[in-house]
């Protein structure tokens, strides 16, 4: 999983920084449940 600013290809003219914050948390979201289910 990436959770950082890497998966974006390009710099935007805008900051992306709450993006790359509200995908982190739904990845943890994500993790927490997999991990909840004993699939990880």
């Amino acid at each position: 999983f990436v959770m950082d600013g890497s998966c974006f290809t390009s710099s935007a003219c805008q900051n992306p920084t709450l993006t790359i914050m509200a995908l982190a948390v739904r990845s943890c979201d994500y993790l927490m449940g997999e991990m909840k289910r004993g699939n990880i």
